[in-house]
């Protein structure tokens, strides 16, 4: 069974986050702010994110458009119990065969904004159904198995454009990803970077992040109960992070 994580803090000692705050814009230094995607952005967001070597997911793509991105996020965030209403929520959806429709409402595209507006740099977060359909596949009910959805998180692409480079705002959307997911009780954030991008061994080291030589894994029986893996691709590095 998928443990429930009970103290409700964020990995990092910054102020809790509040759906408005992620809405309108969380100040990030020198003018930037970090939000939420918004309907209309979705194409400039694409072209953000394509940056990072891969393609965004196109139902969240779809999901900003139609103001549906993270949804139940924004909902745990207001709630007074966010792990049972996130489960809820889930479990409801996933019962009425949408369970990509629960995963998008789970998933964010934060976006990085400059004093005029423009969007210089976004990430993207997902749970992963993967590991839903891993968990399955070994055993694990299909209740518990779901609910991985509400304890691990991927942070599957994070860019920002050259002229706006080494100004903190990589960090500061990756600090915003796991506030955000950590404050709703998640356990384990994660990704994984090409082996030839060495410097991304650095960056995420230097944000908490615990870099695994290519191709190694970590087992989640023991802090998750769930008896798979988690590692990366043939050529990759898994980072991944534990809430504190």
């Amino acid at each position: 069974m998928v443990k429930k994580k009970t103290s409700g803090k964020a990995a990092s000692t910054s102020a809790v986050l509040r759906p408005n705050g992620l809405r309108h814009g969380l100040a990030a230094g020198g003018g930037y702010r970090i939000r939420l995607a918004r309907p209309g952005e979705s194409m400039v967001a694409r072209e953000l994110l394509v940056m990072s070597g891969e393609l965004p997911e196109e139902d969240n793509l779809a999901a900003i458009e139609a103001a549906e991105i993270g949804n139940n996020l924004f909902k745990g965030l207001a709630a007074r119990d966010p792990f049972e209403t996130l489960a809820l929520a889930l479990t409801t959806e996933a019962a009425a065969g949408n369970l990509v429709g629960a995963l998008v409402k789970l998933s964010v595209v934060l976006v990085v904004v400059d004093r005029d507006r423009n969007l210089v740099g976004a990430a993207e977060a997902v749970p992963p159904g993967s590991i839903i359909a891993k968990a399955t596949e070994a055993g694990v009910d299909r209740t518990h198995a779901l609910l991985a959805a509400l304890v691990l998180v991927k942070v599957r692409r994070l860019a920002v454009l050259p002229d706006h480079r080494g100004r903190g705002l990589a960090t500061a959307l990756l600090r915003c990803c796991t506030r955000l997911y950590f404050q709703l009780g998640y356990q384990l954030a994660y990704g994984q970077f090409d082996a030839d991008s060495a410097h991304l061994t650095d960056f995420y080291g230097a944000n908490g992040f615990e870099v695994l030589p290519s191709e190694q894994a970590i087992s989640l029986e023991a802090r998750l109960t769930l008896p798979i893996h988690l590692g990366a691709n043939r050529g990759e590095h898994l980072f991944y992070q534990w809430a504190r």
